[in-house]
């Protein structure tokens, strides 16, 4: 399968190592505005470098795209694979007008390609493995869901301008897992914002330390702890209580810091997901290979961006909203 990369950032060059590794992909063009500066890159995989991502559309040598571009362009990125026949894999969020994102479902109807959102984290073995267990039961009647989300540094300011902000651009990962996690949509939202680590980001009008309390239709309660910083590298923790019992999925220690920084150590993003992430491609590439649907799909990307939206507004105005999808 060739693929075309849109976009060559730190996601971006995972999907290259990633595509170009796999025994049934070809990575046959790179598009990005910076393409002078990529060729080495390029060269690297055997790929075609391109400034203008619009032409690998009309490329008849190209069968899927991975769009791994600023989030401004993925909409419009979307409704070119739609228009053209291409399969695509694209990063979240799908965009960050849910107009447009509901404009763009419309047309996927008419248009019919498929499309699976880099959610990247159901991926995950040890979330896969989580969800499983809360599935069959193992800890009885889901009461909470825990989660500590932490960067191990802050985006830049220019990356941090169209991201649409904290809770479209990262806490959605845990939006969309919490709906894989549990089953349920979330009706209801508390969400905090605070800029404790980068005045540069509160001077865009977003936030890097954030906190997200949900409550399910079964009355099930969640809460999500984020922030931009993570002085011991990525922090990915889960924790899930039931009625007879708890889950948890903790980091992964990595090795042992001398003094004067004793302690452990953890791996950072994508490191701690290239698992995840090399699972994503195998997913998408046999979902495209057997004509099924990919999962996570548009449908779960709209929901997340809602719930995205929902608590963007409650931290701004300091009141719980209600979700409606």
């Amino acid at each position: 399968m060739n693929f075309a990369l849109i976009g060559l950032g730190r996601v971006g060059r995972v999907h290259a190592a990633n595509i170009a590794s796999h025994p049934q992909a070809n990575l046959h063009t790179i598009a990005d505005p910076r393409a002078p500066q990529l060729e080495e890159l390029a060269r690297r995989y055997g790929a075609s470098l391109t400034t203008e991502p619009e032409t690998v559309f009309a490329d008849p040598g190209v069968d899927a795209v991975v769009i791994s571009s600023p989030t401004t362009t993925h909409i419009d990125y979307l409704q070119a694979a739609a228009q053209s026949g291409k399969a695509a894999l694209c990063e979240k969020p799908m965009g960050i007008d849910i107009d447009r994102v509901e404009r763009c479902l419309r047309l996927l109807e008419d248009l019919p390609i498929p499309v699976m959102i880099g959610f990247h984290r159901r991926h995950d073995p040890s979330y896969a493995a989580l969800r499983d267990s809360v599935r069959a039961g193992a800890i009885g009647r889901l009461e909470q869901v825990m989660v500590h989300m932490r960067d191990p540094a802050p985006p830049t300011l220019e990356y941090v301008r169209v991201s649409g902000g904290v809770f479209r651009d990262s806490v959605i990962h845990y939006f969309d897992l919490l709906r894989w996690l549990t089953g349920e949509d979330p009706v209801s939202v508390s969400a905090f914002g605070s800029c404790l680590i980068d005045p540069g980001i509160g001077l865009e009008g977003d936030y890097d330390t954030t906190l997200v309390n949900l409550r399910l239709p079964s009355g099930a309660l969640c809460h999500i702890a984020s922030s931009r910083r993570s002085v011991e590298g990525a922090d990915a923790r889960i924790e899930v209580f039931g009625s007879e019992g708890v889950l948890r999925v903790a980091n992964a220690p990595i090795n042992l810091l001398e003094p004067p920084v004793a302690g452990i150590r953890y791996i950072g993003f994508p490191t701690r997901f290239e698992e995840a992430f090399r699972n994503e491609l195998n997913s998408f590439i046999e979902a495209v290979s057997t004509s099924s649907s990919p999962v996570p799909g548009p449908e779960d990307g709209r929901r997340s961006l809602i719930i995205a939206d929902a608590a963007t507004s409650s931290a701004l105005n300091g009141n719980a909203v209600d979700i409606r999808y």
